[in-house]
Parts: structure tokens; sequence; C-alpha cells
């Protein structure tokens, strides 16, 4: 995208109208011709935005190359995720370096980790690849909410492998973090999308001054599915012998928490967001030290670090939970500002 940074004179047509011209270099951008609408908003602040009805920008768009120096494979995915979440159209990897089989699972990496990831072209020593999927087909909320289910789900079956003493029960857990992952990498590439043209952002009804607060909640996501990771690691520790019921119980109420911060982030329920808040503080007072003192009692010497581990990604998810219920505070709050300033939420 051009870096654009001009003043115009406002001239005065036909006695009553005021016209400012645009850059010439924003007009190609977009490929807009005489006769095209654009789409005139003032922010909160009487800041006018201009964006086009409809956004035609050029093909031909450059995209990023992610040079191959002989660096380890998992890197060049980390590059490609970064150029990704950045917005980029798509990534070219010079891959002169890489084995056939290091180009097979860098291939299998990339789109397996990232949503919409096609191979478009490729040959001896490059791989392009064009990132097709946008919001118009799958949008903010919907990914987030896929991304809560995802990792509610594993949660849930780590409790109940804990519940039943049966570890296998949680066993593709592991396999199911990488989904949410997709899911993360996705809405934070839309919210670098937003910030430049606000369309990703309008659809589902946010503005700029609320991206922090997205952000937030899909890292939050992206987080406590690592923690349902980690409890299904150590549940087959702990399962070889007798442990405290009330860990579960512990698990589940966890579990509630979590669904009731979402469900408020979804609705807008400012309420509910609060009484997450206030419960998180009772649920920790409830279980934490109740159930980490009667460790010290476990049969086995080795229960006790997977418990510990366990009751520690308890607390995060618990913690994460908060700050769920404390965006959507937050969310809700920048919403009323600015309204009350006479401004649009989506702008």
């Amino acid at each position: 995208m051009p870096d654009i940074k001009t003043t115009r004179k406002i001239q005065l047509t036909g006695g009553s109208t005021y016209i400012v011209s645009l850059p010439k270099e924003w007009v190609k951008y977009f490929n807009l011709k005489a006769g095209d609408e654009v789409e005139i908003r003032a922010d909160p602040q009487m800041r006018l935005i201009i964006s086009p009805r409809e956004l035609r920008v050029r093909e031909t768009k450059a995209i990023p190359v992610v040079q191959c120096e002989r660096e380890n494979p998992d890197m060049i995915v980390r590059d490609v995720i970064a150029f990704y979440m950045a917005s980029a159209a798509g990534v070219e990897i010079s891959s002169k370096c890489l084995t056939p089989e290091e180009r097979e699972m860098v291939k299998n990496a990339i789109r397996g980790r990232l949503l919409g990831a096609e191979i478009v072209d490729e040959s001896s020593d490059s791989i392009t690849i064009q990132f097709v999927v946008s919001h118009k087909e799958l949008g903010i909320n919907t990914a987030i909410n896929r991304a809560f289910v995802i990792s509610s789900n594993m949660l849930k079956d780590d409790l109940r492998a804990l519940k039943n003493r049966r570890p296998e029960e949680a066993l593709d857990v592991k396999f199911r973090d990488n989904e949410v992952d997709r899911f993360y990498f996705y809405v934070v590439r839309l919210l670098s999308q937003g910030t430049e043209t606000l369309e990703a952002l309008k659809s589902d009804g946010y503005s700029v001054s609320q991206v922090v607060n997205v952000f937030s909640v899909i890292r939050s996501v992206e987080r406590i599915s690592d923690h349902a990771y980690r409890i299904a690691e150590n549940v087959p520790s702990i399962v070889v012998g007798d442990f405290p019921e009330e860990l579960v119980e512990w698990g589940y109420s966890v579990l509630e928490l979590y669904s009731r911060a979402m469900n408020a982030f979804l609705s807008k329920k400012k309420k509910q967001a609060s009484e997450v808040i206030a419960k998180a503080s009772l649920v920790r007072e409830e279980y934490w030290l109740k159930v980490v003192k009667s460790y010290a009692a476990l049969p086995k010497p080795e229960q006790i670090l997977p418990a510990l581990l366990i009751s520690d990604s308890l607390n995060r998810i618990t913690r994460y939970s908060m700050d769920i219920a404390e965006a959507t505070i937050d969310t809700l709050a920048k919403a009323e500002l600015e309204s009350a300033q006479g401004g649009n939420s989506s702008t």
C-alpha cells in the first residue's frame, strides 16, 4: 500500500459545493475511475475517513519474499505466518536451499496452520503462496467462536479423562490445539486488515479503537487452548494413583467461567462479564489452596509435578477468562463512548 501523506486546498464550486481532490496514488491503488463511489464517514474526533464502496485492489500487488539461507525450515514457516498475520496477499519462498523433504514439510505446515493458504506456483527454487480467504466468508466473531468451541471441548475432554481415569480420552486434545492456532492467526490477520480498510471490522460492528480488545480475546482463547494441551499431557501421569476429587470439580468450575466469559463477549453482555470477574476470584479462593495442599497426600511422588502443572493451568485459564470479561467491558465502553460522541461504532 502506498505511503500517502499530503495536503489539499478546499475549493468552492457552484457557490455552495466544497471539493477536495483525491491523491492519484490512492486512486490508482484501488483501481478507481471517474463515476465510482466512495464512502465518507466522520470518526468520533470528526476526522473524515474516505474508503471505496467496492474494494478493487490491484491483483499485481507485490508480495513479500522469504529468503532461504540454510535456515531451519521452521523459521521459514514462522516468517510466512508473520506475513499472513500482517495481512499480506501472499508470500514467495526462495527455496533453493531446501531439500525435497524440507520443501514438503514447509508446504504441509503452511497449508495445515493457515486458513486459506494455497500453493499457486512452484518451481525448483521458489514456492508462491496466496492467501485466498477473507472476512466475507468468515468474519471475526465467527472465527473467535469456532476457536472457543474447539478450546472449550479440549478442556471438557481433559476433565472427562481425569474423572474417568481414562487418559486415552484426552489423546486427540493435543491435535486440536493447531486448529485453534489457525483461527488465532486468521483473526489477527483480519484485525491487521481492519486497521487499513475498516471493512473487516465493520462487518462485525467493531471500530479501530476496539482492535486491542478483540485481540486480547482471541489471544486469551489461544492461550487457554495451550493450557488444555498441557493438561492433556499430564493426565496420564496423575491418574496412576488416587488424587483429590476437588481437582475435577475445580476444572468444571473453570470451564463454566470460560464459557460464560465468551458468551458475554459474543453477546455483548456487560453485566454477565462483571459477574464472571467476581466469580473468578471466588473460584480461585475456593479451590486453589485446598487442592494444592492436598497434593502432599498423593500416594505416588511422581503424581505431584503433573498435579501442580494441571492446577497451574486451571489457575491461568481462570485468569484468561477474566481477561476476556474485562475486554468485553472495555469494548462495550468504547462503543458507548463513540455513540455518545456522535460517531459510528464501525468507524
